[in-house]
């Protein structure tokens, strides 16, 4: 009986902790994404003007094993006067869930081109969260729920 009470003490005293939903998807937000960036993010001129036309393009679908990156037709940018293609190419990839809170998610997504950097997901909400680039720490990319699908 002792042992019941001790096992019963354990399991009642520790709280769960539930992830937040990440399943579903998810529309990059220009307008959440820019008004942070211009406003608190540490972007230089450049990477601005890159960040005002490829933010908002980006959709994301999350299954309970995979993430899909869908395509969109390249995109012909300019960067101090250069014109450049940056392509969204449409990709699916395994990825594991790391850790969590109640208002983020670190994932580690398996890219096909090999290489496995981990990524926060920091939610505003149920249905909005935000990243930071790896390569643009001080800019945040939010995203928007569109779905909430899982298969």
């Amino acid at each position: 009986m002792k042992l019941l009470h001790t096992l019963l003490a354990l399991v009642v005293g520790q709280q769960a902790i539930v992830c937040p939903d990440i399943y579903g998807t998810w529309q990059s937000s220009k307008e959440l994404s820019m008004n942070y960036n211009n406003k608190l993010g540490g972007a230089t001129q450049p990477q601005t003007e890159l960040l005002e036309q490829i933010l908002g393009i980006l959709k994301l679908t999350y299954t309970d094993a995979s993430i899909h990156d869908h395509g969109a037709p390249t995109l012909k940018v300019t960067v101090n006067g250069k014109q450049y293609d940056f392509v969204f190419e449409d990709l699916e990839y395994k990825y594991e869930i790391l850790s969590c809170t109640e208002t983020s998610i670190k994932i580690r997504p398996h890219y096909p081109y090999g290489g496995s950097m981990t990524r926060t997901l920091n939610f505003i909400n149920r249905n909005i969260y935000w990243v930071s680039p790896e390569h643009l720490p001080k800019t945040r990319e939010y995203f928007a729920r569109v779905s909430e699908k899982r298969t």
